[in-house]
């Protein structure tokens, strides 16, 4: 039973994606602490529970839901729709998400590289930007969406109470290391929290992914050992035999 409730929150998550919910479910849809990395082209995928998948160079997933207490990590490669629900985790630090990326429920977002298109956070959800290139952001509901970098300057429809910013239009600034962006405010509804922070105090700051850091959560633990080992004994050689000489 417990298993049917949480396939059908799932489903509801992912009919916010819209074409999802009838194009992608069939292609992987992984469960309990099973975590997977994507290093191939697939059409769609679900994860649940404590699952995982990590999107790397030459990876890519036209539609992508997570629920629960699962993880997506993008460290490369190319995510066209991805929605995040429950209390997921979402860490982006090089690669591309286009077209349309959903943050709902409690979920949780870090991007520090990488490209994001559109970007909509809903619910509670929680999201922190201190690097990478987003071209649009919509807060609403209870959200709370933190931008660290410094330099801040708004646009016409825009204004800066302190850290807050207000309106809708073009927040532009650098990222704390010196990168340049600019991204359009196309919804910010009064109810949601969006924070421009000129230095990283406020939480953790990654200077540099350690080599084996497959998850890109800035350490080597057995997270990324779980990584490692789902592609243990993996071999591509022709013939087949060649793999155990």
């Amino acid at each position: 039973m417990r298993r049917q409730s949480v396939h059908l929150f799932i489903v509801a998550i992912l009919a916010l994606l819209g074409p999802l919910a009838q194009k992608g479910r069939g292609d992987f849809e992984l469960w309990d602490d099973f975590q997977f990395t994507v290093k191939s082209g697939h059409q769609g995928g679900a994860l649940h529970e404590r699952s995982g998948a990590f999107i790397v160079s030459g990876g890519s997933v036209t539609h992508l839901g997570a629920s629960d207490s699962s993880t997506v990590g993008i460290s490369g490669g190319y995510v066209q729709e991805l929605g995040a629900g429950g209390s997921s985790t979402v860490n982006i630090s090089a690669g591309e998400v286009g077209h349309w990326f959903l943050a709902a429920g409690s979920s949780a977002v870090n991007i520090t590289g990488g490209s994001v298109s559109s970007f909509s956070a809903t619910g509670s959800s929680v999201v922190d930007i201190s690097g990478g290139s987003v071209s649009s952001v919509q807060a609403s509901d209870y959200t709370v969406v933190t931008l660290h970098g410094r330099n801040f300057s708004v646009g016409d429809g825009l204004l800066l109470f302190g850290d807050r910013v207000v309106g809708g239009g073009i927040l532009s600034g650098e990222w704390l290391d010196g990168t340049p962006w600019a991204m359009n405010i196309s919804a910010n509804i009064f109810t949601a929290t969006l924070l421009a922070i000129p230095e990283s105090a406020h939480k953790p700051f990654c200077v540099k992914y350690p080599h084996m850091d497959f998850n890109h959560d800035c350490k080597v633990d057995f997270a990324d050992f779980a990584i490692m080992a789902s592609s243990w004994l993996e071999c591509n050689l022709v013939p087949e035999s060649a793999c155990w000489e």
